[in-house]
């Protein structure tokens, strides 16, 4: 969900499903503590332009702009707002690249736990580089496919089979460290079956 189609969702979600709304709000404010609520009055010459304006918990008379926050704030709104709505609200398949990209080490793991819950849903398909990202404790290994891309002394890129490996014992997270860097080694060797 592109940030210019955020302050509609959460206009239509503020309006019909209050639990969501308070849900997406109070989550929000885990990452910024200084937000309040969003102040989604409709505006433009029919009314029916909606901009994503926001108000702060210290300046409660005060309206601000998505102009005024971080990349990463801004980022995190989005996301919280996609993946909180009504589980039969959610679309049939969330595509998003590179979800960690401008987002605190806390709004990482947070926004990971809201993949694998909305992946409970629907279906959650993410492009990362981010080893960050892959090691929270949130996601399991075996919800995680590796891909190479890149075959050596190819200029062109290239699909490989997908490789997804083997379920966490007790649910454990990743390994981290030497035996977690071999494993990955192993998995996008191109000489595997």
């Amino acid at each position: 969900m592109g940030s210019t189609r955020m302050p509609c969702e959460n206009q239509r979600i503020s309006r019909g499903m209050e639990q969501a709304h308070r849900r997406i709000v109070s989550t929000i404010r885990l990452v910024a503590p200084f937000f309040d609520d969003f102040d989604l009055e409709p505006a433009g010459p029919n009314k029916k332009d909606v901009i994503l304006n926001w108000r702060d918990r210290d300046y409660p008379d005060q309206i601000f702009g998505p102009h005024q926050l971080s990349d990463g704030t801004l980022r995190a709104m989005c996301l919280v707002t996609l993946l909180l709505q009504a589980e039969d609200e959610l679309p049939e398949l969330i595509i998003v690249d590179e979800p960690e990209l401008g987002l605190h080490p806390y709004a990482l793991n947070l926004v990971a736990s809201l993949f694998k819950k909305a992946s409970h849903h629907t279906q959650v398909l993410i492009s990362t580089q981010s080893r960050s990202f892959l090691d929270t404790a949130f996601l399991q290994r075996a919800e995680i496919s590796i891909h190479q891309t890149r075959q050596p002394g190819k200029d062109a890129l290239q699909s490989a089979p997908s490789r997804t490996s083997p379920p966490c014992p007790g649910g454990r997270p990743p390994r981290r460290g030497r035996a977690a860097r071999a494993e990955r080694d192993h998995l996008r060797s191109p000489d595997l079956p």
